[in-house]
């Protein structure tokens, strides 16, 4: 497949805006080339056309059709997108920009348009306070996504930090005599009884 994609000077990683989405995102990006892909992750603040899908709206008016600007399959174009943006009808907009290809197409929202808001990967020791900000209003709008492995013998503790996430470190300290051996004791055996793997 990768000999396939080498003649293309631009692809397009369009995947779940969400943490293993993002992850799949860059680890495709790293195989094909990260000089030459570009990862859509819709905002939300622009793409929405009125609920037209495939550039006819729910009256038959034709807009913009992104098929004749560009050719995509699986997610992957062949030259970057041309984009014509299609009169606003009097649809009611959905409260959160989609979450893949296959949704936005089916809610009507100019794929063209999403396509051309396509970043590049985000250098691996430079961080941007956007990239920063999206991800922690990601985190804040979808928790359940974000959860780690739980505590069930400590719902409160659970319930505060969302259980242990995988690639995160979390320090506990206090006093001598606080109970910080017992606390992890305890932690210990619940993980150990998920099937994680502990050690001390």
């Amino acid at each position: 497949v990768l000999v396939l994609l080498e003649r293309f000077d631009a692809i397009y990683l369009w995947m779940d805006d969400d943490g293993p989405g993002r992850e799949g995102a860059e680890m495709f990006a790293k195989k094909l080339g990260v000089e030459r892909c570009l990862v859509v992750r819709p905002s939300g603040k622009r793409g929405w056309n009125g609920g037209m899908k495939n550039g006819v709206d729910a009256d038959g008016a034709v807009g913009a059709d992104a098929d004749d600007q560009h050719a995509e399959t699986g997610g992957i174009s062949s030259h970057p997108p041309v984009c014509t943006s299609a009169n606003d009808a009097d649809h009611t907009r959905p409260p959160y920009p989609p979450k893949d290809a296959n949704e936005a197409l089916l809610q009507g929202w100019d794929l063209c348009e999403l396509l051309d808001e396509a970043s590049e990967l985000p250098h691996d020791r430079i961080l941007k306070f956007s990239d920063l900000r999206d991800q922690v209003i990601h985190e804040i709008v979808n928790p359940e996504k974000y959860r780690g492995a739980p505590i069930p013998s400590l719902p409160g503790f659970t319930s505060l930090i969302k259980g242990f996430r995988r690639g995160e470190m979390t320090v506990l300290t206090g006093p001598t005599g606080s109970g910080k051996t017992t606390f992890l004791g305890q932690a210990s055996l619940d993980l150990a009884e998920q099937g994680i793997n502990i050690l001390w």
